[in-house]
């Protein structure tokens, strides 16, 4: 080739990409040309994942030939109806947006089977508890006289297990703390204004007494060497080793303790300032946090995130408050909320603000239907809404409304779905959510007997 047509080749091959290039970027943004006009339209993109997968996906009454999980490209901006179908399962329909350039996520869509399977796994019970890792429970059984705890692992619920050696009475009110390594439990009894503290050794089911009943047992911390217990007492947070029984006293005016499994945050009232202190899971101090000006005594309740972020409720409305970690600010959110509980990631909250309504807002999840600190109605019911609690992650929630167990959908768009999916026939009924959302186990009422059950969210073809 001579200098002369490899100049001419080289100045052609510059031209081509100065012509192209444009196009490419502009394709590469989302924007498409059109063959009757010579504007370039933004196009989208939906981004459909679905619990569990392989659902059939139908867009305006197309049925598509890919199935969940997967994305579709190249729609042209506006409202399209979704929706999502398996066998067994209920459908899922939604309408939502497309934008321009930009993808709708319905990437935590959990189908809901047409008949849930039930599995009684244990009779006479009355309540329980599932400990942090998931992999045991504590059932209290009703006898003769009394009540029993009885701890077996979840996934061999029909073992005879560990029987804790005390005598519980009808008349007390149990709560359980389960160390972090699952070796032993911190168990408080109440009766009115008097408490008894034991702490039993999981293995063997020795109950030894704790404490005086002035003292309220709080919160466990690990260290590389043992597990520790934290003691609230007369406002002075101690910790205290259960291999030395010494005790190390870390804040003298402690008036809440909040726990995540990545640590604990301390509400301090000192000279008629708060403050809250944060510590790790090893109890090290991570942070000071000085909280808005209020007046004495006005904290009655502090929750803090896995995120480390924290809410604060305040007298005598309880008002509702969060410190975003991240931004380093406080937030007024609401003028009355109870029932306050962070999402396991620490990415949403949720609360209700009267005993008929449900109520959570997005802090840090940037891809969610949910706008950042803008609170969202969920539920709004005419009988009471018992128990909220997070369905395995932030996208839905649990929650009671009379013997009914249902489950509602945080998205927005649309409109809220709301499941019902267990009766329990009591209606003091108890629910948990193990195996990342494949099963639940609830206490449930069965031919005049109470038992505990498991509930199974997904079809045996997809176990």
């Amino acid at each position: 080739m001579t200098p002369r047509i490899r100049l001419i080749v080289n100045i052609l091959a510059w031209l081509v990409f100065l012509l192209v290039a444009p196009f490419l970027i502009s394709y590469s943004m989302g924007h498409r040309f059109t063959p009757i006009s010579p504007n370039s339209v933004s196009v989208g993109t939906f981004l459909i994942r679905t619990i569990p997968n392989s659902a059939t996906i139908t867009i305006n009454d197309k049925k598509l030939s890919n199935k969940t999980p997967t994305s579709i490209q190249n729609l042209l901006p506006g409202n399209y109806n979704i929706k999502l179908e398996k066998d067994g399962y209920r459908s899922w329909v939604k309408n939502l947006p497309i934008i321009g350039t930009m993808i709708t996520d319905a990437r935590d869509v959990r189908l809901v089977p047409f008949n849930i399977e039930e599995d009684v796994m244990r009779s006479n019970v009355v309540n329980f508890n599932i400990s942090p890792k998931r992999q045991l429970l504590g059932i209290f059984e009703q006898i003769k006289n009394g009540y029993q705890l009885r701890i077996v692992p979840i996934n061999k619920y029909s073992d005879t297990g560990t029987i804790v050696k005390l005598s519980i009475n009808k008349k007390e009110s149990a709560n359980i703390l389960w160390s972090p390594n699952e070796d032993f439990i911190a168990l408080t009894l109440t009766t009115g204004k008097s408490s008894r503290h034991y702490l039993i050794e999981i293995s063997t089911g020795t109950a030894t007494p704790l404490t005086d009943d002035e003292s309220k047992l709080v919160g466990w911390i690990a260290t590389l060497t043992e597990e520790k217990l934290i003691i609230l007492k007369n406002k002075k947070a101690i910790i205290t080793s259960l291999k030395s029984s010494g005790t190390e006293t870390i804040s003298q005016d402690a008036e809440a303790i909040s726990f995540t499994a990545n640590g604990f945050a301390i509400l301090e009232n000192n000279a008629e300032k708060y403050t809250i202190r944060t510590y790790s899971s090893s109890g090290n101090e991570q942070d000071q946090i000085e909280t808005p000006t209020l007046s004495k005594n006005s904290i009655s309740n502090l929750i803090y995130s896995p995120t480390g972020d924290i809410a604060i409720l305040v007298q005598p409305t309880q008002s509702l408050i969060v410190w975003d970690n991240s931004e380093r600010v406080w937030h007024n959110v609401t003028t009355h909320a109870e029932s306050v509980s962070w999402s396991p990631e620490g990415d949403k909250i949720a609360w209700q603000e009267s005993e008929f309504d449900l109520w959570v807002m997005n802090l840090h999840e940037k891809r969610s239907p949910l706008n950042h600190f803008s609170p969202e109605l969920i539920a709004r019911l005419s009988s009471a809404i018992r128990k909220p609690t997070w369905y395995a992650g932030s996208h839905q929630i649990l929650f009671f409304e009379k013997d009914i167990l249902k489950m509602a959908d945080i998205d927005q768009r649309n409109g809220h779905i709301i499941y019902n999916l267990i009766s329990t026939n009591r209606g003091d009924g108890t629910a948990e959510v193990i195996q990342n959302g494949d099963e639940i186990i609830a206490t449930v009422a069965r031919e005049n007997k109470l038992v505990l059950s498991r509930f199974f969210m997904l079809e045996k073809a997809d176990r």
